[in-house]
């Protein structure tokens, strides 16, 4: 990997190449965050995320796995210049309402989601 630098412009929402850097910084992001053993145990590996376009899902066993995830989620796009629209992130399980809070903001909690509706 060469050396960074700063960027003075960014891409037009529209330009085909804008998905694809999105997706290269993405993909960055979640190999560089420590998740191996987070998510949901299924055969022997960990489900803890699924992306479709800049839609993410995070999959965790506990609240208290679930925040923690969120927190380096939040800063691992904060340090590659994305950034997390709180009011979007919604929560779902399939048990118990649980309250999930992201810094301050108590997470808007959900019985069903349309993902790309």
């Amino acid at each position: 990997m060469g050396e960074t630098f700063p960027l003075q412009k960014g891409v037009k929402q529209d330009d085909p190449i804008s998905r694809i850097l999105f997706n290269a910084v993405l993909e960055k992001n979640f190999i560089n965050m420590s998740w191996s053993n987070k998510g949901l145990r299924i055969n022997g590996r960990y489900l803890n995320n699924l992306r479709f376009a800049d839609d993410v899902i995070i999959v965790a066993e506990t609240t208290e796995v679930l925040e923690h995830m969120l927190r380096e989620f939040e800063n691992k796009c904060r340090e590659t210049g994305l950034e997390m629209n709180r009011q979007k992130c919604k929560i779902m399980t399939n048990g118990e309402h649980k309250r999930v809070r992201l810094g301050g903001t108590l997470l808007d909690y959900v019985e069903d989601f349309t993902c790309l509706g």
